[in-house]
């Protein structure tokens, strides 16, 4: 029996259908299956951890101190308690200070010690311990030190131990603070490390050991001193103002105009570029960076901070101070902290 024309059409049609359905159902299959979350592939917010993140670093400029007692460690400064909601916040494995205890003289040793015991109360981890040269630079972290030194004024080194579920090579890490010809130290600190990796330095420091070199360079982006370091193979992790803007500013302000934020540099000499000035660089054949951001509660969601126990100004110069972020205000900052995650390649 011959169909009608119509049946034809009718059949036809529900062929194709069916034959759409069957490859739409195949495609989304996929798509779910090999979806894996990444910080790239949704803007959210940089605090969060993706499950293969082996180690945190953060490193921040304090502003004189201004996280403890001040440089001569005798009562509690501005960033004190918003110190305490971003050390539990960040949840960082090793933190690289800059301006901590800052002093044209050193210190006394028992200033750097009580303020390592503040991290391991702050914490509930006792295993923290600290290297500085107790004029500014202070790193902390939670695994063991090998050795540490001044290499050059105002840029210290500490070799790091790392498990082996962190990481199947040790870490170097060099905390800077560039001054005065900024080129010229970070020449020095090149040099410094190509001895390491030769083998040719006084102390044996392994020459696989993963690298990182981060702070203040007092340099900008793409100028001589950052390119000195990255010329020589390290990557800058770049990190973004809570990983889900455009914005790279490391030194600055952000101001409010009706509500609505920008981040602008403290003073209008100086450009944008002129502000990127902390940076993470690093050189592994072992790990690699899963995740970047520049820490800035006063352009975060609500939801993020209540999540995270922080409050809106933990990041300005006093945090503590009423702010008016409905309305017009512009807040100083000074340096924003910077964070990467690595995971094992």
């Amino acid at each position: 029996m011959k169909l009608k024309s119509t049946d034809r059409r009718f059949n036809l049609i529900l062929f194709f259908l069916f034959l759409f359905t069957c490859i739409g159902t195949a495609f989304a299959q996929t798509s779910i299956s090999t979806k894996v979350l990444t910080p790239t592939s949704a803007p959210i917010s940089g605090l969060y951890k993706t499950a293969d993140t082996t180690l945190r670093i953060a490193s921040y400029n304090v502003y004189q101190s201004r996280i403890y007692k001040g440089n001569d460690n005798r009562k509690k400064r501005d960033r004190y308690d918003s110190w305490i909601r971003m050390v539990k916040a960040i949840r960082a494995d090793i933190w690289v200070l800059q301006e901590m205890l800052y002093n044209s003289k050193r210190v006394p040793a028992s200033y750097a010690e009580e303020f390592t015991q503040h991290m391991r109360d702050i914490t509930g981890q006792n295993d923290w311990n600290y290297s500085s040269d107790l004029e500014g630079r202070l790193l902390l972290t939670r695994y063991k030190i090998k050795w540490n030194a001044e290499i050059i004024h105002r840029c210290h080194a500490t070799w790091i131990e790392l498990p082996a579920d962190v990481s199947s090579n040790d870490i170097l890490l060099v905390n800077v603070h560039y001054r005065n010809k900024t080129t010229r130290q970070a020449k020095q600190t090149m040099a410094f490390l190509d001895k390491v990796k030769r083998g040719n330095y006084k102390v044996d420091i392994p020459t696989d050991v993963s690298v990182i070199i981060c702070g203040d360079f007092n340099a900008s982006y793409n100028g001589t001193t950052y390119l000195t370091v990255k010329n020589k193979g390290y990557i800058d992790v770049v990190p973004r103002h809570d990983n889900i803007t455009k914005e790279v500013l490391t030194h600055g302000r952000v101001t409010f105009r009706n509500g609505k934020w920008d981040i602008v540099p403290n003073k209008s000499k100086w450009t944008d570029k002129g502000r990127i000035i902390d940076f993470i660089f690093y050189k592994s054949s072992v790990l690699e960076k899963c995740n970047s951001f520049i820490l800035n509660t006063l352009i975060m969601k609500d939801s993020v901070l209540n999540k995270y126990g922080l409050k809106r100004a933990d990041v300005a110069s006093k945090p503590e101070f009423d702010y008016n972020f409905n309305g017009n205000e512009s807040i100083h900052c000074d340096h924003f902290p910077i964070i990467a995650d690595f995971r094992i390649k």
